[in-house]
């Protein structure tokens, strides 16, 4: 039995032996989930090619494009007395389509959900046009205390206040044109909190690498400071990931009634000085109107500072969402991406239906509007349905 095999098996064990703990003093167990189905749509103009894997064309006349995900998560929550707790996820995912047989996707999915050390995702079964595999999103244990927190697995570890993009995130970036919003990678890492005032802590972080390289020298390692002054939280941090070196900083307060956020990130590539090093900073603001409306509008600008500026130029993104409920069951929400630099966009509208607490539907599309050199232009058309069950 390979070790990622005895992993993978020692967590399914814990999942299900939480149930005949739960009995045991001052010892809570909740398991819950959900049952969800995506059905996405990918329209290509005559000709089109693209080098993206997930989006590619598996044959050179093919139009339209579709793919179907059915996933059934199991969360599985123990808390042990008053410091320990444990969370465990279990993912289970049925994909059928062209899109999900292409080998590029299967690849793609391989390295974003895995890690050197301990992988979490297998197949259980995969033929033409289907892929069936189960995966742990979440595999945690955490020690709290009074001042100290300490959390060991694959988790999620939420830094910056941007709502698009994230530049101080290196550790778990997210894709800003995602179907799934609501849905965040998790990583496997070590994480150490320690209060040092009611609204002030220092937090590190030793992660593993995302490209499933092994070695000391492929850690991430970071830390964070953060604070409040003048009505205004702030973190400033630290971190290497991989050999490149990343220092930077968010802010979150508000002007008025509007919340207004920022972050700033510098990446030394290789860890000095070079004509590949990166400035990346956003700053938004977001506010609700009468009548149920909310607006966010947030900015995104990446910059080579040693590189010519004939040769490079900053690229200036905008994002704008606007969401409204129509009807207490019924909501429609607006997603615009603008890229300055090429002048290519994407537009993103939703529609969501909750006709029960437990019960969402979603219907959604990505309309993509540029030159064939844009960053958004050479984009399909994409359209998605979601169906979702809590339990």
């Amino acid at each position: 039995m390979t070790s990622s095999t005895a992993q993978r098996w020692s967590l399914i064990l814990l999942f299900i032996s939480g149930t005949s703990v739960c009995w045991a003093d001052n010892t809570e167990f909740f398991l819950g989930g959900y049952i969800k189905n995506i059905n996405l749509y990918a329209l290509y103009n005559d000709g089109q090619m693209l080098d993206e894997p997930r989006l590619r064309k598996p044959e050179p006349d093919t139009h339209l494009i579709g793919s179907d995900l059915n996933r059934l998560r199991l969360e599985s929550e123990l808390n042990f007395g008053s410091y320990w707790h444990s969370e465990i996820w279990l993912d289970t995912e049925l994909q059928q389509g062209l899109i999900s047989s292409s080998q590029d996707i299967a690849d793609a999915e391989q390295i974003g959900r895995t890690n050197a050390w301990s992988n979490l995702t297998w197949t259980l079964s995969k033929g033409h046009g289907y892929h069936l595999q189960q995966l742990f999103p979440r595999a945690l244990v955490t020690l709290e205390t009074d001042q100290w927190t300490a959390t060991i697995g694959r988790q999620r570890i939420t830094w910056g206040t941007g709502f698009v993009w994230n530049p101080t995130d290196l550790l778990n970036p997210t894709d800003p044109l995602a179907v799934e919003r609501a849905e965040k990678g998790g990583i496997n890492a070590f994480y150490v909190a320690r209060a040092i005032g009611d609204l002030s802590q220092i937090e590190v972080v030793l992660a593993e690498d995302d490209q499933r390289r092994s070695g000391p020298m492929y850690l991430s390692a970071a830390t964070r400071v953060s604070g409040n002054l003048f009505n205004y939280d702030f973190s400033v941090l630290y971190g290497r990931f991989g050999k490149n070196h990343t220092f930077g900083g968010d802010f979150a307060g508000y002007l008025g009634n509007a919340g207004f956020r920022g972050e700033l990130a510098y990446t030394l590539t290789g860890g000095a000085l070079s004509a590949s090093d990166t400035v990346r900073a956003i700053l938004n603001a977001d506010y609700n109107f009468p009548y149920d409306i909310y607006t966010l509008v947030e900015f995104h600008l990446l910059a080579q500072p040693h590189q010519r500026l004939s040769t490079t130029s900053p690229q200036l993104q905008m994002a704008a969402m606007v969401s409204k409920s129509l009807t207490p069951l019924f909501a429609a929400n607006l997603f615009v991406l603008f890229n300055a630099d090429d002048r290519s966009m994407v537009v993103g509208p939703t529609f969501t239906f909750v006709p029960d607490d437990n019960i969402e539907f979603m219907l959604g599309s990505y309309l993509f509007a540029g030159d064939e050199e844009s960053l958004y232009g050479p984009m399909p058309q994409i359209g998605f349905t979601s169906i979702a069950y809590h339990f």
